[in-house]
């Protein structure tokens, strides 16, 4: 769960990131190579391609 401030957006990017990226860190790194995350693209739209380096 992220707590956002009340008057924030709900659903970016940002926070699909955020959230991705701190449950990823509990996980043990030996396992990354074996986790397929997908998302879906309205929760992309508009923002382009995001890519983030290993």
């Amino acid at each position: 769960m992220q707590l956002r401030p009340g008057n924030a957006v709900s659903n970016t990017v940002a926070d699909h990131l955020t959230v991705l990226t701190a449950a990823m860190r509990q996980i043990p790194a030996s396992s990354h190579a074996k986790i397929l995350v997908r998302i879906g693209v309205s929760s992309l739209k508009g923002a382009g391609p995001v890519k983030r380096g290993a």
